[in-house]
């Protein structure tokens, strides 16, 4: 008896030391992107973690949690979503529902529906994750668990109203998410770090408004605090230098863009660790716009490259890369490859998301748009049809890429004299001023054309309604001091 004993006790030493070395390693992997690998090695970790201690353990949440985490940088949403639902009933069987690890389920669970465009059921989780937060732990602590952590949730749930379009929301959640984050700082409970993720999201925001003055003053702001904090995680300040890129690409200062792209790619290689995908996607847009299409096609292919190999070929990253490839080939006026490009991108997209989804209906648009230059309209508006439903949907009915569905159709409405372009522009115009009011200069562009329409039955005055996608919108009046 006593032989048998020491023999299971030695083989669960065993168990608990390869299940350390596992974790070691998925944890490794994880930090260098080899996300396939590290899913590996978590699953492993997750049966020693069983053969251990059985399903119902604060161990095995943890892994589950972690396995959940990688799911979602591989885009496999689904999978990630019922490996949560595993590690929330095993965590509320052996946790406090007010516990760390409670609270980061809730987390990633919230991280999995925003992925998926499932904004309402995304507030839910984060706004538990900042309830947790929250919440005394001591009558030492009346302020709650820690600031970083409200932060961070407010944060969350900030990124959420801005996927919405709902800008005053979102900069009012970052104007808590800043107090509690210097409260935070003057306890010595966070750090400056923090308030350079808020700068990067409040820069995110005026730049989807097309305000850009105000989108480089924040994310310059966010890149000074960066370069002077210790520890600051490469992969922030790389995405802080694509952000601000990507405002000068917008303005169409392309060398700044690429000398920005540049320090980006320089941290990539310091660092090791990251996907290359998004970057060398970003430069690729950059060469796109400045006219120089071969260099960058080079760019696409090696993030395609990069992704496939990294996140697999039906990340939703690879959607991104051949919306791009689609946009590139327009640009030559390769209709035909542009539709094969936008065709595929909209696969990897229906396959990562199922349901309804933005990127989705961006993937219509860009159909619809190829069609349109084929001058195949009856199968353009059908695309564009499919994504305004799909828009109203997510989104409601009065929101800027609503109101971009309706301008689209409304000229191609015009454009092969149907009668329902009239119509369209007019709900475009009535979105439009409800969002910017009468006097903002995208506002007044529809209305010069529903004015041509009406004066000649059709335009011919060959608006581009792409560049009206750049003129800046000013939405709201809230503003949060950047001291720029």
């Amino acid at each position: 008896m006593g032989n048998h004993t020491t023999k299971v006790q030695s083989q669960s030493s065993t168990y608990t030391e390869d299940l350390l070395k596992v974790q070691k390693l998925a944890t490794f992997k994880f930090s260098k992107g080899e996300y396939e690998c590290a899913a590996c090695h978590y699953k492993v970790a997750l049966a020693l973690a069983y053969k251990i201690h059985g399903k119902y353990h604060q161990e095995v949440a943890s892994i589950y949690n972690s396995l959940s985490h990688v799911m979602i940088c591989l885009g496999k949403y689904e999978e990630a979503y019922e490996i949560l639902r595993e590690a929330l009933e095993v965590g509320m069987q052996v946790c406090d529902r007010e516990s760390p690890l409670i609270k980061d389920i809730w987390k990633n669970i919230g991280s999995v529906f925003k992925e998926q465009g499932k904004f309402p059921e995304s507030l839910v989780c984060y706004e538990k994750v900042l309830s947790i937060s929250s919440t005394p732990t001591t009558p030492e602590t009346p302020q709650g668990q820690s600031f970083g952590d409200m932060s961070e949730a407010l944060q969350e749930i900030a990124i959420v109203y801005k996927s919405q379009g709902k800008y005053e929301e979102a900069l009012s959640v970052l104007k808590r998410s800043l107090e509690s984050s210097e409260a935070g700082f003057a306890s010595l409970e966070a750090s400056e770090e923090d308030t350079a993720k808020i700068y990067n999201i409040i820069g995110g925001i005026y730049f989807e408004q097309k305000d850009f003055v105000s989108a480089f003053a924040y994310y310059n702001k966010a890149l000074r605090i960066q370069k002077k904090e210790e520890c600051v995680p490469q992969k922030d300040i790389i995405e802080t230098y694509m952000n601000i890129a990507s405002v000068c690409k917008a303005c169409e200062e392309f060398d700044e863009a690429i000398e920005y792209s540049n320090e980006a790619l320089e941290e990539v290689e310091l660092s090791e660790s990251g996907s290359l995908c998004e970057l060398y996607n970003t430069i690729g847009t950059i060469y796109a716009q400045k006219g120089e299409l071969n260099e960058a096609m080079k760019w696409y292919i090696k993030a395609l490259d990069v992704c496939a190999r990294k996140l697999g070929g039906d990340h939703p990253s690879m959607g991104e890369i051949y919306d791009n490839m689609g946009a590139r080939y327009t640009k030559q006026k390769n209709y035909t490859t542009a539709l094969q490009c936008y065709k595929k991108a909209l696969e990897i997209r229906a396959k990562a998301f199922k349901n309804e989804h933005l990127k989705i209906a961006e993937s219509y648009d860009n159909i619809g748009d190829a069609y349109r230059n084929l001058e195949k309209a009856d199968d353009s508006m059908n695309y564009y049809s499919m994504g305004l439903v799909m828009r109203q949907h997510i989104l409601g009915e009065e929101h800027i890429l609503v109101a971009e569905s309706h301008l689209k159709m409304g000229k191609l409405s015009v454009e092969f004299k149907t009668n329902q372009g009239l119509k369209s522009l007019k709900e475009s115009l009535r979105i439009y001023e409800k969002l910017f009011g009468k006097d903002n200069l995208a506002t007044q562009e529809v209305l010069r054309l529903i004015d041509a329409v009406n004066a000649n039955g059709r335009t011919s005055l060959g608006l581009n309604f792409q560049m009206m996608t750049k003129i800046p919108p000013m939405v709201g009046s809230m503003e949060i001091d950047a001291n720029c």
